[in-house]
């Protein structure tokens, strides 16, 4: 089984490293700081968890350390696989490595876990390790993981309004230029402000999507009423470590329609106008549309700040309209 997850360094007291502490992290080394000993998290040939794997001799006294080095340059084929046999007199030291040991292959400066050691062939086999981040070594990606989000169509959103986030998500690329995965895992976190600084998780959720397809997430009927929100998308997949992540920040407040207190239809309006009024309730753009008498052709239509989150808004309609004693009006907002 190839090792494609990427290797990464953990240091602490054994305690606070111990599986039960961090549980099983595919690709971590742990070095016991107290102890002098140190351990690896890997899936088998057999896609069983192995946690905490003692690597070499490391009890903190004399003995092998578990860590060796060997000079072996690669040839071409050898530098696309990620199973390489090392010939043992290629390896320093006089002892011979054993299963989940690690060896530094210095020409190329990468790790590997020992999978084989086989005195009778005077041979080691072992798989390659990417350290985390991409430092040190050879990267045994052509392309990482990658997540583009596009901007929302308006970051002021109507309270439980569809409301959709568009992403598109593609796998890393092996050294062949292969996809890694199909799938991608897009975990998906959204937190609420009240001050602009701290933010609190209200809801979390995962699903998976094709690799390189563009795709969504609605967010505007699961999104926090009247509030500032942010949405943390972070894709990860199944057959390596690597990870992005990408914030989207945005509104949500309510729609509403309510009388204003100054108008009334039973008040005495002046022979050459009548002055209707109405609030528009939302932290938007929006736009308010009078009817009159007529309610399939507005008379007047306002356009609102999206920044004010209460407008009063006011149409006059002339006398030229005003053609009998009784009159219908109607007001959209949208």
């Amino acid at each position: 089984m190839s090792d494609k997850k990427r290797f990464v360094p953990v240091r602490g007291k054994e305690q606070n490293i111990s599986a039960r502490a961090l549980g099983f992290n595919d690709g971590y080394l742990y070095f016991a700081t107290d102890t002098g000993r140190i351990y690896l998290d890997y899936i088998d040939e057999d896609g069983i968890q192995v946690a905490r794997a003692m690597v070499g001799n490391s009890s903190g006294g004399g003995g092998n350390s578990g860590i060796y080095y060997a000079n072996k340059t690669l040839t071409a084929d050898e530098k696309l696989e990620d199973s390489i046999i090392f010939p043992i007199d290629l390896i320093e030291g006089d002892d011979y490595p054993q299963k989940n040991d690690l060896i530094v292959n210095v020409p190329e400066g990468s790790f590997y876990r020992v999978t084989n050691p086989s005195p009778l062939t005077s041979s080691v086999e072992a798989v390659r390790l990417t350290i985390s981040g991409g430092g040190g070594g050879v990267a045994t990606l052509e392309e990482d993981i990658a997540l583009r989000v596009e901007d929302l169509a308006s970051i002021n959103l109507i309270n439980g309004q569809p409301a959709k986030v568009y992403f598109t998500a593609t796998s890393a690329k092996d050294k062949r230029g292969e996809p890694i995965d199909t799938k991608i895992i897009i975990t998906y976190t959204l937190a609420y402000t009240e001050d602009g600084h701290n933010y609190t998780t209200y809801k979390t959720g995962s699903s998976q999507f094709n690799s390189g397809e563009r795709s969504s997430l609605e967010i505007g009927e699961i999104a926090r009423l009247s509030s500032s929100s942010r949405l943390t998308l972070r894709a990860s997949q199944q057959n390596h470590s690597s990870t992005q992540s990408r914030d989207v920040y945005f509104n949500t407040s309510k729609l509403e329609l309510t009388p204003d207190t100054t108008f009334s239809n039973l008040s005495t309006f002046e022979a050459n106008a009548v002055t209707l009024r109405c609030n528009a309730i939302g932290s938007m753009d929006k736009i308010v549309e009078y009817y009159f008498d007529d309610p399939t052709t507005p008379i007047v239509v306002e356009n609102l700040r999206e920044n004010d989150s209460e407008n009063r808004t006011v149409s006059l309609v002339g006398k030229a309209n005003l053609t009998h004693g009784a009159h219908e009006v109607w007001i959209r907002l949208f």
